[in-house]
């Protein structure tokens, strides 16, 4: 965030839930439970930009920080790291287990005014969403066009 302050340039921020983790350890045990953080863990390190910072923010949570990311860019990850997720089974004995995440996405950009622990309660905020709507899904604050033109702004352009 200091960074951003700086630089001028955006971070953005994933945090991403395994949804019913739970039942995975429940089902076929704490072993496949870790197979299947470690399974997830290696598809963010090859879906990331190496100077992205993918961690593990606890449990079956992974938090992503992206610098020089507009929310744009950071909910297009999202989403295709989501799918990846879903799309890339793991196999226990003769069963196909499919894993599914639900991803809160959000920005700090220049002239924010919440620190560190405000950007995570609010990113996480979005991470709630997804999982209170469905689960499988990426929630974000509404994207803002950067081509948005008023109807002033056109009047004034166009004569």
């Amino acid at each position: 965030m200091e960074r951003a302050r700086r630089s001028g340039k955006p971070v953005a921020l994933l945090m991403m839930d395994l949804d019913h983790f739970k039942t995975f350890n429940d089902t076929w045990g704490h072993e496949f439970g870790n197979k299947t953080l470690s399974h997830v863990a290696r598809l963010i390190q090859t879906t990331v930009r190496r100077l992205d910072v993918p961690c593990r923010y606890g449990g079956e949570e992974f938090a992503l920080i992206l610098p020089d990311t507009t929310l744009h860019a950071a909910i297009t990850l999202a989403d295709r790291l989501r799918g990846i997720i879903a799309g890339t089974p793991l196999y226990s004995e003769d069963t196909e287990v499919h894993v599914t995440s639900s991803v809160g996405v959000d920005v700090h950009a220049a002239g924010d005014r919440d620190d560190d622990e405000g950007f995570v309660r609010r990113t996480d905020a979005w991470l709630l969403q997804a999982k209170a709507g469905g689960r499988n899904k990426v929630c974000h604050p509404a994207e803002v066009s950067a081509t948005h033109v008023s109807a002033d702004e056109r009047d004034l352009l166009l004569g």
